[in-house]
Parts: C-alpha cells; structure tokens; sequence
C-alpha cells in the first residue's frame, strides 16, 4: 500500500515506546506485545518502497523516518522491478536491496521485508512481472509453475539478505508472505516453506492481517500486521493527535482502519 504507518502490537499495561533500535539479545512475543531485549514495545512500522527511491536518498529518508517516529521500517522487494526480463535480475543502483539493508543497519533500525510475490503496493500487476502471464499457470496458488518461479526469486532475495539476518547482527528480523491475500492459508504457508528452506531463519514471520483468509494458518505461524495511513495531519482539526489512526495500535481480529483496502470494498459494491 501507499506510505503507510503500521502499527504493530500494543498492550495497555507496562509497555514502553520503542527507538529505533535492533535488538541484541532476544526477540519475543506474546498475547499482548513484542518483546525486544527482554522490554514489552510498541513499535511503529513506516513503509518505504526503496527500489522507487534513488540509492542516493535513502540514508536522509531512514534519518527522516526516525526522526518521525517510525521505529522499524517494513520495504516491499518488487518483483517486476528487479526481474523485469525473464531470468535477468537487476540489484544495482535503486534496485539494490543489499545496500539498503546496510543502510538501515547503519541507522539501527530493523526492517521487515515483504517478499511478495504478489506485493499490491499500487505496482503493475502487484509487483508480479509481465512475463509470468505467458507461463499459462494461475498466479498466488499452490501450482507447481508458480511455486517454481517464486522459488527462484525468494533465492534471488535470499542472496541479498545473506549476513543481514538478525540472528547475523543484521536488521531483518522477519518477513512478510505476499500481500492481502484472501485465499487458503496453506498457500501463505507453501510460501514459508519455501522461504525457511532457502535459509530465511528469523525471530518471527508475518502476513496481512485483512482480507480475511479462506482457510486459516496454523496458530503460531505468523503474526497478522494490521495498519492505518498516517491521514491524522490532513484532518481539520486543530487537537493534539487528530485523526483516528491510534486505533490501529490495538490487538483485534478485524481492520478498523476505513482507508486501506477501501478499493476491495468498493469493487465488491459494483460488482
């Protein structure tokens, strides 16, 4: 989705803010928070789309991100930007995911990075290249063509990830399986799969918390994020914290924000 503010897991007893900050010894959850280095936070997750940014700009956006409260920040790896030709994949310069990951070690900041393959994210296609729609095989299923050719790019990202994981010192500390997917959960799992025998090894895992899925995944396995855009500044109002978006620092079973996904509702109302 557009520039958005995440909010990721708040409880109303004995949690504090979080800096931007990577933790160093441990990364836990539970029913009412995250956990970094033994302290329940509350950390607030920023999107930046780095391959729509020159490399030049991106340690002055981190600083800006940070500046603004964003305490972790969560990057989508558009398909389509860096496999644009079939079996040609492209990490230099804007595309190079490596390079920003270093820079948000450098800033102290972790990163949760969306896979995809389908990423939405307002991108052609949802990031999925034009090319795979030759391959004659439906696309977000478990089908053997398709789970091939994600397999091919989660290797492709794994390559510049190596050494950045958390458990290496690095900034990733979890990942994100497509994007507001509403089919069966044992596909968001196929993905997982594929993604931990790659060598993905992270604190937790990850997927959109809405639309609401088909058929669930097994407890434990990821976390729903849930988010809201950051629209509070473009209230009319002159309060302190206008907008409703605080609500989105909540643990619920549903979406509460009215701007995101509001496109699957209204495509549902003309159909």
């Amino acid at each position: 989705m557009k520039a958005l503010l995440t909010a990721t897991l708040l409880s109303a007893m004995n949690i504090l803010p979080l800096t931007a900050q990577i933790p160093t010894s441990s990364i836990k959850w539970d029913e009412k928070s995250l956990i970094f280095d033994g302290k329940r936070v509350a950390p607030v997750m920023g999107e930046i789309h780095y391959s729509r940014l020159p490399e030049t700009e991106w340690s002055e956006e981190i600083a800006k991100m940070k500046e603004g409260g964003v305490t972790i920040i969560a990057t989508y790896v558009f398909w389509n930007h860096i496999e644009e030709r079939e079996g040609i994949f492209d990490w230099h310069g804007r595309r190079n995911l490596r390079l920003f990951l270093e820079k948000c070690k450098e800033a102290n900041v972790p990163v949760i990075l969306r896979l995809g393959p389908f990423c939405h994210g307002e991108v052609r296609n949802g990031g999925i290249p034009d090319w795979m729609f030759d391959k004659g095989c439906k696309m977000r299923e478990e089908n053997k063509t398709f789970l091939y050719y994600t397999t091919r790019l989660y290797r492709q990202i794994f390559t510049q990830v190596q050494g950045l994981q958390w458990k290496d010192g690095g900034p990733v500390v979890a990942t994100q399986f497509d994007n507001e997917y509403r089919g069966k959960g044992s596909y968001l799992m196929a993905l997982k799969k594929i993604a931990t025998e790659i060598g993905f090894d992270l604190p937790f895992y990850t997927r959109t918390g809405w639309p609401e899925l088909r058929t669930p995944v097994p407890f434990g396995e990821m976390i729903p994020l849930y988010g809201d855009y950051a629209d509070g500044f473009w209230d009319r109002s002159l309060q302190p914290t206008a907008g409703n978006y605080y609500k989105a620092f909540n643990f619920k079973a549903f979406r509460s924000s009215t701007a995101i996904a509001t496109e699957q509702l209204l495509s549902l109302i003309h159909i």
